[in-house]
């Protein structure tokens, strides 16, 4: 009888020197570290004979089970307040004081959510992946039980970019919203059944940036797409059965 062991996804992440305290206290972990709470606590029923059938509840759901299985979380890093008194003119505050918010017009998604306010939180975090797998980028529903804000599903991959920035619609109006450090905000999810592995690492200011310099746009539209056909336009160049032009 052969065995063979289960082939595996290699990631790893980094977060510059200066979040050092996100790093030791929040860092990303794996998903199964952030099973629900109220998930946790539903009782597992025993067979009633009474009934004559076992009650049921969400705690078997498989679903909520994989959904936790074999990705990573990414918990908020910092304290967040978001405020604005009349949906239009809007405050906010990290406590860590570095990190960013963006705002995005809603001329870039005419015709959805036009009643919500896109936000974008600029994620400290970078990650890098193998070429051949993408991964899903899904809101940590089941820990976010609240409705003053949602976050952004999307298929990424970590080969040819390393941001994990995050995005926010939240509803036009009065409000106020309050993120505390380490929520679970995001699930990363690879599109394979392979095993995911996962190392964290703090580095210099100069390595992280180094690492978001090939983030920043070389042209005025389509530069995530069009930064990617470059990149395999020239792993294409040098493989040695390829007999085109060299670059």
């Amino acid at each position: 009888m052969f065995f063979f062991k289960k082939s595996k996804i290699y990631i790893d992440a980094f977060l510059s020197e200066k979040y050092t305290a996100a790093f030791e206290s929040a860092p990303i972990k794996y998903s199964h570290h952030f099973y629900p709470e109220w998930w946790k606590k539903l009782p597992t029923h025993e067979f009633d004979y009474d009934l004559m059938a076992t009650k049921t509840n969400v705690k078997n759901c498989l679903g909520i089970i994989d959904y936790y299985k074999n990705g990573v979380t990414l918990p908020m890093w910092t304290d967040f307040a978001l405020f604005s008194d009349n949906g239009s003119d809007w405050k906010s505050q990290f406590s860590d004081t570095v990190s960013e918010l963006v705002w995005h017009t809603n001329e870039q998604r005419t015709g959805f959510r036009d009643d919500y306010q896109h936000f974008k939180f600029t994620n400290p975090w970078f990650i890098k992946g193998p070429k051949d797998v993408r991964f899903n980028f899904l809101p940590d529903f089941y820990n976010l039980n609240r409705r003053d804000f949602e976050i952004t599903p999307g298929t990424i991959d970590y080969y040819y970019q390393h941001s994990t920035n995050i995005n926010l619609l939240v509803p036009t109006g009065p409000m106020k919203i309050f993120i505390k450090f380490g929520t679970p905000l995001v699930n990363i999810i690879p599109l394979s059944d392979k095993e995911l592995v996962l190392t964290n690492h703090l580095v210099t200011e100069a390595e992280h940036n180094k690492i978001n310099a090939r983030h920043r746009p070389i042209m005025f539209k389509k530069k995530a797409i069009n930064f990617r056909k470059i990149i395999k336009e020239k792993e294409q160049a040098k493989c040695p059965f390829n007999f085109g032009k060299k670059i």
